[in-house]
């Protein structure tokens, strides 16, 4: 991680940038040095680093940073590919259960339609069965009246008549309570009056009876005969009717039956996929919640990966510019040889042309000495030319 201050490295002006330009050449050593103090925060530029060993120092240190960089990167690439495997994974379970889900909603589609359909049709079996019912109101009421009026003619006379006309009645109420009905049931049919309170006979044993009471026995007989081949007649009259009339209402009946037990396993069947998409609403929320975690982790391992390369980066950066460094001290020390060296060659020219001028100092006086005795103006010549050639002798 780069510190938190970074400390000003001790820069040489002397680089791989012209000479010319020294500032050019500070800023290029600035930057570098700047690069290598960002991943160490104790490295200070100096011409020591024209040495090999401190060089492979810093070299190993920035060779170890980057092999950790390498192996985090290693780490955090085997964790994305599982990542990235998981959220493959997320996304074809969420797609087959949104494919689910779609098909179950077509399902349910059908379904609707069937149940409405279904509904539809067993409601139009009941108003049909109810139609048939109210047109033959009158005829199926009229029917059930003369099977009851059929089969209260055979009550009396198996029931009340009978126990009457054989004496077998067990006690006194049972007799008064079976003339009672049979006298009521008399009068119900329409039979005369006369015969009614002839059956008041009744209430004696059979062995008593007169001739009246057996005269208004047959009578009775014959009233319950009649009464009843007048019902079965009506009854086989209408037998054709009933008949069909009872035919199509058994028809509707098992019309409406079938539509119901339709109607019933449609409904079943609805909610059925009704439960089964509502159950894809939710594995689709786990789904989600799934994919979303999955893609949050592949994210973070993401800016981590992205952090080590740029860590990797940096590392690049660094140990090109310790290069550049090391080659800028290498120069630094080389140019400081050179000066040294041309500094030295011109002290050694200096003493040259000190020990030139003296000699050249006595070679005139010399010359003077020789001359005395010469006029002025030769004198003169004589000595200017002896300078000018120790002059040239000296330049020489």
């Amino acid at each position: 991680d780069p510190p938190q201050a970074v400390p000003t490295p001790n820069v040489l002006k002397l680089g791989r940038s012209s000479p010319s330009n020294p500032m050019a050449v500070e800023t290029s050593c600035t930057s570098d040095a700047q690069k290598v103090v960002a991943v160490l925060p104790d490295f200070k530029y100096s011409e020591a680093l024209a040495q090999e060993d401190v060089f492979q120092v810093i070299s190993c240190q920035l060779t170890g940073l980057s092999t950790q960089t390498t192996e985090a990167k290693a780490a955090i690439q085997t964790d994305m590919e599982a990542a990235r495997q998981q959220v493959q994974q997320a996304e074809a379970a969420l797609e087959q259960v949104k494919e689910s889900q779609r098909q179950g909603v077509s399902q349910l589609e059908v379904k609707v339609n069937t149940l409405i359909e279904t509904q539809e049709q067993l409601q139009a079996a009941k108003d049909e069965k109810k139609k048939v019912k109210n047109e033959n109101h009158d005829d199926i009421l009229m029917g059930e009246k003369l099977r009851e009026a059929k089969s209260k003619n055979v009550a009396i006379d198996e029931g009340a008549f009978c126990c009457l006309l054989n004496g077998s009645w067990t006690s006194t109420e049972e007799r008064k309570e079976k003339l009672a009905t049979l006298k009521e049931y008399l009068q119900e049919i329409g039979t005369e009056q006369t015969l009614v309170k002839a059956a008041d006979g009744l209430i004696t044993k059979p062995e008593v009876r007169g001739d009246f009471d057996k005269m208004a026995i047959d009578y009775i007989t014959e009233e319950l005969i009649a009464k009843l081949k007048q019902v079965e007649e009506k009854l086989a009259e209408r037998a054709p009717a009933e008949r069909a009339v009872q035919a199509e209402l058994l028809g509707l009946a098992a019309l409406v039956d079938i539509c119901q037990q339709k109607a019933t396993a449609a409904e079943e069947q609805h909610k059925q996929v009704e439960v089964a998409v509502k159950g894809y609403a939710a594995e689709m929320k786990t789904c989600k919640q799934q994919l979303a975690k999955h893609s949050k982790e592949l994210q973070g391992l993401t800016k981590k990966m992205e952090t080590e390369e740029n860590k990797a980066k940096t590392l690049e950066e660094a140990s090109a510019a310790l290069n550049r460094l090391v080659d800028a001290a290498k120069a630094a020390v080389e140019k400081a040889m050179e000066a040294a060296k041309e500094a030295a060659e011109e002290k050694e020219k200096e003493a040259a042309k000190a020990e030139a001028k003296a000699e050249a100092s006595e070679a005139v006086a010399a010359t003077a000495e020789a001359t005395e005795d010469l006029e002025p103006p030769a004198k003169r010549i004589c000595t200017e030319e002896a300078k000018e050639a120790k002059l040239e002798s000296q330049v020489a």
